[in-house]
């Protein structure tokens, strides 16, 4: 105990008057300005680890959607080198006949893909849902991908289904032969809905 302690206890034991000035401790102003400093610290530091989960959270759902949106469009582009290969016209499959599955119809709906793992046919097919407006936001009507743990691939055949919704469009040119392909990622996350578009124009090479 220290000797200014041993003093007041002195004094409080003799009923003696102390100076209440002499006695350590905070004041409630003190303790008010402490719990506002510690509040506004907390805040930033809670504000802070909600920017870092955000940023995260979008990061890595950026690259899985960019990875889908280009896997979308090596798709089709596969599908035309396998028309060509087997004499078949370019783009059939993908706009034969008469503009469907992925071709541009009214309503467009555009399409989505299916792989057969077993024997690699890839097989394009209308989205039953309405179209969103100008690749805008919402829901395509495409099923959502699906993921294989196992083989971990992400298809129609997989086990857990994912957020993301992969929506195909093409527009054909006849002069020259080419077409547009445009392929629409969108999923939602905690913080909201999200979307990606990727475009890409491919050319009949025979």
């Amino acid at each position: 105990m220290s000797r200014q302690n041993r003093i007041s206890l002195y004094k409080i034991r003799r009923g003696i008057p102390i100076n209440c000035n002499l006695v350590g401790g905070f004041t409630l102003v003190e303790v008010l300005v402490a719990v506002v400093v510690f509040g506004l610290l907390l805040g930033g530091v809670s504000t802070l680890a909600v920017y870092s989960l955000q940023f995260t959270d979008n990061y890595k759902n950026s690259v899985k959607a960019a990875l889908l949106a280009q896997e979308g469009i090596e798709l089709i582009r596969e599908a035309r080198d396998t028309n060509r290969l087997n004499g078949d016209s370019w783009l059939q499959g993908i706009t034969n006949p008469s503009g469907i599955p992925c071709g541009k119809l009214s309503p467009n709906r555009g399409c989505f893909v299916e792989v057969n793992t077993s024997n690699g046919n890839i097989t394009f097919q209308q989205c039953p849902g309405s179209p969103p407006l100008n690749f805008g936001n919402g829901d395509s009507g495409c099923p959502f991908i699906e993921f294989d743990p196992v083989m971990k691939l992400y298809g129609n055949n997989g086990t857990e289904i994912t957020s993301f919704q992969r929506t195909i469009h093409v527009i054909e040119f006849s002069s020259p032969s080419a077409l547009q392909v445009r392929v629409m990622i969108t999923w939602t996350t905690r913080f909201g809905p999200r979307k990606l578009i990727v475009q890409d124009t491919l050319t009949d090479w025979q």
